[in-house]
């Protein structure tokens, strides 16, 4: 198991998403009788049961659910239903809401099981990889062989002014793909306002740097400037008709509390 987790706005979904389709292993295959899809990738959008999780992967493979299963069942034809369709991974964003509903000794040890009787189906062990809040990797120390076997990749907030580079790629080659200049915002302290309004978390760092260049781009604007960012701020906060509220307009912006920058996740 691959653990991906940050708070929100980090970045994970994007990262495990471009991760997945840049692997030409993982690629869909064209068969004469169809296409053969290696990974199965589904979201869980709320509390979720670990039957619920299933019948979903199952459905994902392309099994049809043509009566009532126990919980128990379902994971017991999972791992041959995920080789005789050559699933070699399966993705699950959000993981934390598996975890909200199954917090009794009981339900983690059923969790525990159901992960290993398809990693370790001899036939076809197939791996997961796990994305969510940083609690999501309290799974791996369900089992030894779990904890052992796992990965992990924790994407952190951006820290300033050590990665404040990293904000300055980004602005650098959004505006470049946009064909917009740059320059005023990298010769300013726009990174650091940027940052601030989106909580340090880099997903959501790029969120607001799109913002303002969609505000730029229906302007007709050759270059991205700090009225963009501002007008972007209004857009996606509480802060329209409180300039005192838009870190893009104060002097003072270190005071505001950060992430207010309230854009819809991707």
């Amino acid at each position: 198991i691959l653990f991906v987790t940050g708070e929100s706005g980090a970045g994970k979904t994007t990262l495990v998403d471009r991760m997945l389709e840049e692997n030409p292993t993982l690629a869909p295959i064209q068969k004469s009788y169809g296409t053969i899809e290696p990974v199965i990738s589904l979201t869980l959008m709320g509390p979720s049961t670990l039957k619920f999780l299933g019948l979903n992967i199952l459905q994902k493979a392309g099994y049809k659910i043509t009566r009532k299963y126990e919980q128990g069942e379902v994971w017991d034809i999972l791992p041959e239903q995920l080789h005789l369709r050559k699933v070699l991974l399966i993705h699950i964003d959000e993981t934390q809401h598996l975890l909200k509903l199954t917090e009794s000794d009981r339900e983690r040890d059923s969790v525990r099981k159901a992960l290993k009787g398809v990693m370790n189906y001899k036939p076809w062990p197939v791996s997961f990889v796990m994305s969510g809040m940083p609690s999501i990797t309290s799974l791996a120390k369900l089992d030894e062989q779990i904890e052992r076997r796992a990965r992990h990749l924790h994407l952190p907030d951006v820290v300033l002014p050590e990665e404040r580079i990293l904000i300055l790629n980004v602005v650098a080659a959004m505006c470049e793909a946009a064909g917009l200049n740059s320059t005023k915002v990298l010769e300013s302290d726009l990174p650091d306002r940027v940052a601030h309004a989106a909580r340090y978390r880099y997903g959501r760092i790029a969120q607001v740097i799109l913002a303002a260049i969609e505000q730029a781009a229906s302007k007709n604007a050759a270059a991205l400037t700090r009225d963009h960012f501002a007008l972007a701020y209004i857009e996606h906060s509480q802060a329209r008709g409180h300039d005192e509220m838009n870190p893009f307009l104060v002097d003072d912006w270190m005071r505001l509390e950060p992430g207010l920058f309230m854009i819809e996740e991707y």
